[in-house]
């Protein structure tokens, strides 16, 4: 998998934001997002490296439940991608930048994009 696909991994539950936006109770509305930004890090299971995209790559997923998500490769050195999902219920935007540090036998991993 590259980069780009683990961000469109991350739509995987979004019917979540869908019956949150639909939802009157401002309770549940808070249960059904915040389950959803719960489920992101079911996407963080796999801990290999992911193929780092050449730039200009894009990859894009179409009608998952109504969702269409494009991400590209904006940078290669520093690795930049940037992400768009959208539907009738929500936009969303996110930006993958980290900045490393390779200390001997450890590395050190600092996520700059949101």
């Amino acid at each position: 998998m590259s980069m780009l696909q683990k961000m469109a991994e991350l739509m995987e539950y979004s019917h979540l934001l869908d019956l949150a936006d639909e939802c009157e109770d401002p309770y549940m509305r808070l249960v059904y997002s915040a389950s959803f930004f719960v489920s992101v890090y079911y996407a963080f299971q796999r801990t290999w490296k992911p193929f780092n995209p050449i730039l200009g790559e894009t990859y894009e997923l179409a009608n998952h439940g109504g969702l269409t998500f494009i991400a590209e490769q904006v940078s290669h050195h520093p690795p930049i991608s940037a992400g768009h999902a959208e539907n009738e219920h929500f936009t969303y935007d996110i930006t993958s930048k980290v900045k490393t540090k390779f200390l001997g036998n450890s590395i050190e991993i600092y996520p700059l994009g949101r």
